[in-house]
């Protein structure tokens, strides 16, 4: 209706138009006193919103005086698909965030690839590598041997390590070594992958032994490391071991005998701090520090 007072050729779509606040205040005083009937023979009216249409009105007419709006763009897209669309686009900044950039990433793509074949599950991992990240930057301070590219492979690990579930849900930690170790994946040495290999089958069930597979060919730094971040990975994954992404920070206190985790959450997360301090025990055996946690 604006538009066609303007004395502007009728569009299809008006996606992107504008008008001011006078231009509104003019529409709603003719819209007020009218009839459904005497709207419908209004230019520009369309047929499926005249009921409507001047309880919209008041509606908008409320929003300009209280925000103080003086000029207004319309939409032709709805609801659904703006949050569609939010939707869509914090996934993709969580994905660049705790995987890597996939669109120009080699390994980060390679990562993915790898995890959408063997059909990961994309929220909990997601928010395991989130976690993970989070006790990483909180505790390597107590991991001498480590460097700044472990963070990636800590994160890599995390993304990968439930894809074993697609052979059998009972020895998936042992299903995602295998699978990993043996996926040559672009942008990896191999030494590199026997890493991430190992992180995914220590994540869960025994601690790291220099005669296990995998382990047997590594040098002692190597596997110490392997052992830190499955510790770590153990931790993030059992935070999350109902899958409902309920824990959204952790806070770290180190002290002379202990770590102090902070666990931040709107929900009752009490199984899942439970869960977590059950499988503390590989990072306070690398730390030599006693793990506490409890919800903030």
């Amino acid at each position: 209706m604006a538009y066609q007072a303007k004395d502007k050729i009728a569009i299809q779509n008006l996606n992107g138009f504008q008008f001011d606040r006078k231009e509104f205040e003019w529409m709603y005083s003719k819209l007020l006193p009218t009839t459904r009937a005497e709207r419908d023979k209004m230019p520009g009216m369309d047929a499926l919103r005249s009921e409507m249409i001047v309880l919209g009105a008041c509606l908008v007419n409320y929003m300009l005086r209280e925000l103080n709006i003086e000029k207004c763009m319309t939409s032709t897209y709805a609801l659904k698909e703006g949050i569609l669309n939010r939707y869509i686009r914090e996934k993709k900044v969580r994905q660049n965030k705790y995987i890597g950039h996939t669109d120009h990433d080699i390994r980060a793509k390679s990562i993915l690839n790898l995890a959408v074949k063997y059909h990961y599950e994309q929220d909990h991992t997601l928010k395991v590598s989130e976690l993970s990240s989070i006790i990483w930057d909180g505790v390597n301070s107590l991991i001498p041997f480590s460097s700044p590219n472990d963070k990636d492979l800590l994160q890599y690990a995390a993304i990968l390590h439930d894809i074993g579930k697609f052979i059998h849900v009972s020895g998936h930690h042992k299903h995602g070594q295998y699978i990993i170790a043996n996926s040559n994946l672009t942008g990896f040495v191999p030494s590199e992958l026997l890493m991430i290999a190992n992180i995914v089958r220590y994540h869960r069930r025994s601690f790291p032994k220099p005669e296990h597979p995998g382990m047997n060919v590594l040098p002692e730094k190597e596997r110490n490391l392997i052992a830190a971040l499955a510790g770590i990975l153990r931790i993030a994954d059992n935070l999350d071991r109902g899958h409902r992404g309920f824990v959204t920070d952790i806070k770290t206190k180190i002290t002379e005998d202990k770590i102090f985790f902070s666990i931040v959450s709107s929900h009752e997360v009490e199984m899942e701090i439970l869960s977590a301090k059950e499988n503390a025990g590989l990072l306070e055996m690398i730390t030599g520090k006693e793990v506490v946690m409890i919800q903030e």
